[in-house]
């Protein structure tokens, strides 16, 4: 209205008053920006292409205008052509109820403009719509509707037969499927509802039976027994050819190649839906397929990213209705083979792996995510690792949700890298990775190697944070095998000691220097460093008392005794142990490795009798002379026994506290909606 204010009634009127300015009013010019869009992107050199701007006007109109090209070549017969629900659908009658009996009556009113009748809604404009344009691509040069032969008003919704007569007994293989292959569309439920729920049972009803079923029609009954003369033209004694079917029904077949066994089945799975996308129609539901429904969790676009690609803009709402309408429609024709309008024929062989899922979870609502990969993988034939890539796709379709949950993201981010990994890979001790308190909490659950947390991963059974971390750590596999190196790089790049002459008499020479350096970086208590350089690195005959040291640092003996033993248990925790999940730096490999010969030697039984003996021992294995050792051995010493040589000894005891570890992750649950007929 406000166009016509401004005397603009005409495309190329508008067209000039966009280019002229916009007015003031701030809700009339995004209005007017929008509809220029629509039109500008529906602009072809011979003019509006209508058909494409309805499409994109979602069908919402006031008024109804149409101007094709074909109908303006009309000729005086095709004019006469009745306008019905035969011929136009349902909206093709309520037009006829308010006064458009004929074609050309119909086609005039359009050029101008024309109120929609009371009670056409979107859906039987669209069909309407449909039915328009396959009508003015059957008129031929010369103005003639193919097809054509001109009847009086009211007569093409007579009862009678206009297709071939079905031969009333069907071959085994075509009399057993289900109506919903005949691709009517809702018909099908109409006709399931009303008892008629396979293609053999359609024949042997009476026409006038099933034309008397509420919502059914001449047309409907129709298309559906022309889809049955399909069928039989694509059969033969033994089997059904579905690539003629579905040429004679003009309908894609998917998947374009065959999949007879599971592993190929889940492989081809990916390419099969993107096939899937490609055969929409509609350009927001292909997005949604290629950039939600197919791609990994992290890597989704969201709602608002799919509306504001498209145009006319809608909301993150709409995008959302769109998603699970589709999604209900795909998981009804794999797991259902129900038509719900798709378009697109699926393969029964493809659709009945689909099927044995939905048989093995008959009758559960929900179930454990673990047992679920478990008796999916067992159902499909395949190892539950090659059903992680394609997890995003399957929870979609059975859940009824294209975005996976976010407690489910920590197993989806699993790199197939991790799960095909060596078996020297996985023992990797959890400890020696850098997982900080998590770690910590993981090893109280009994979780003690890089394997066994893939496989809590695997389950969901682990917070976002490590997953994150793994995801971080499949960068430092190179075939499979675990880099240090590159591990190093991504989470600590000072090394200790940052040069290090792989020889036992360099080793000895600096190793208490290389400690002191460590406790530095630690700090397991204020005056750990300053402790062990002045006390426990000495030999017993050098060694000051706990109350000289405790002179030195202006406190008490038994302070001194704590720290000792605080620092000490902390150095055997890294150095003995191999807890490196909270260290701030890197171990050089070189430097450690020698270090455990030395802890090695201590475990063994006989070195165990005394420090002397240890000395003795160590000096051999090194080829050094007793000197080189002994300025390393006092050090050494402490951190494997936990005590300065000399020193009683006792029961060793972490000094070192933990926050509670977190309850264990509750197994995930999934609910299988899509498993039911009805999401």
């Amino acid at each position: 209205m406000a166009l016509r204010r401004a005397g603009v009634s005409t495309i190329g009127q508008f067209r000039r008053f966009q280019a002229a300015g916009q007015p003031d009013d701030v809700l009339e010019r995004q209005e007017l920006q929008s509809l220029g869009s629509l039109v500008e992107g529906c602009w072809t050199h011979a003019g509006l292409d209508w058909a494409r701007y309805w499409q994109c006007h979602d069908l919402n109109f006031d008024r109804l205008f149409v101007s094709l090209p074909e109908f303006d070549r009309l000729d005086q017969e095709s004019r006469t052509h009745p306008v019905d629900r035969g011929s136009l659908g349902l909206a093709g009658r309520a037009f006829a109820n308010v006064g458009y009996h004929r074609l050309g009556e119909l086609v005039d009113a359009l050029r101008t403009g024309v109120d929609l009748p009371a009670g056409v809604g979107p859906k039987k404009l669209r069909e309407f719509f449909d039915l328009v344009v396959q009508l003015a691509g059957r008129v031929d040069p010369e103005g003639h509707i193919v097809g054509f032969s001109p009847s009086p008003p009211g007569d093409s919704e007579a009862n009678g037969q206009t297709v071939a007569p079905v031969p009333a007994v069907l071959p085994e293989q075509v009399a057993c499927l289900s109506i919903d292959v005949l691709h009517i569309g809702i018909k099908s439920r109409l006709l399931i509802k009303a008892g008629v729920a396979t293609v053999g049972e359609l024949v042997q009803t009476d026409r006038k039976r099933l034309m008397a079923i509420p919502g059914l029609g001449r047309r409907s009954v129709d298309a559906a027994l022309g889809a049955v003369h399909h069928l039989l033209a694509a059969s033969d004694s033994a089997r059904i050819d579905w690539d003629r079917y579905c040429d004679l029904m003009q309908l894609p077949l998917l998947p374009a190649q065959q999949y007879p066994d599971g592993p190929s089945f889940v492989a081809g799975l990916h390419t099969t839906i993107g096939d899937f996308a490609s055969q929409l129609d509609d350009a927001m539901l292909r997005d949604i397929v290629t950039s939600r429904l197919t791609v990994r969790p992290h890597e989704q676009d969201t709602l608002e990213e799919i509306a504001a690609r498209h145009t006319p803009h809608v909301s993150r709402e709409r995008v959302r209705q769109k998603e699970k309408k589709l999604l209900g429609q795909l998981a009804g024709a794999l797991v259902w083979g129900e038509d719900h309008g798709l378009s697109v024929h699926f393969h029964p062989d493809f659709r009945l792996w689909w099927r044995l899922a939905a048989e093995e979870f008959l009758g559960a609502e929900d179930i454990d995510l673990g047992q679920f990969l478990q008796r999916l993988a067992a159902t499909w034939h395949v190892d539950q690792e090659a059903l992680i890539p394609e997890l995003p796709i399957i929870l979609a379709i059975v859940t009824g949700e294209p975005q996976v949950p976010a407690a489910y993201r920590s197993m989806l981010r699993i790199n197939p890298q991790l799960l095909g990994m060596p078996a020297a890979t996985g023992a990797i001790p959890l400890r020696h990775l850098r997982l900080g308190k998590r770690g910590v909490q993981l090893e109280e659950r009994g979780i003690s190697n890089l394997g066994e947390l893939v496989d809590a991963a695997r389950r969901g059974a682990v917070p976002r944070e490590v997953s994150e971390h793994l995801e971080i750590l499949t960068t430092c596999l190179i075939h499979g095998q675990f880099c240090r190196e590159s591990y190093r790089r991504q989470f600590a790049p000072r090394v200790i000691p940052e040069c290090y002459a792989d020889e036992p008499g360099a080793f000895a020479d600096t190793f208490c220097s290389v400690v002191a350096l460590m406790l530095d970086q630690l700090s397991p208590t204020v005056r750990a460093a300053q402790i062990f350089r002045e006390r426990t690195c000495l030999g017993e005959a050098q060694r000051p008392t706990l109350d000289q040291i405790a002179q030195r640092l202006g406190t008490f003996g038994p302070s001194v005794k704590r720290e000792e033993t605080i620092l000490l248990e902390e150095l055997h925790d890294v150095l003995v142990d191999g807890q490196f999940g909270l260290l701030p730096f890197w171990i050089d490999e070189g430097w450690l490795s020698r270090f455990r010969q030395a802890a090695s030697l201590y475990q063994y039984e006989e070195s165990q009798s005394g420090y002397h003996r240890f000395v003795a021992n160590l000096a051999a294995l090194w080829g050094l002379a007793p000197e080189g050792v002994e300025k390393a051995s006092p050090a050494l010493w402490a951190i494997l026994s936990g005590y300065p040589a000399g020193r009683k000894r006792g029961p060793r005891a972490s000094a070192t506290t933990y926050p509670a570890a977190e309850a264990p992750v509750s197994p995930l649950r999934i609910r299988l909606r899509g498993f039911r007929r009805v999401h």
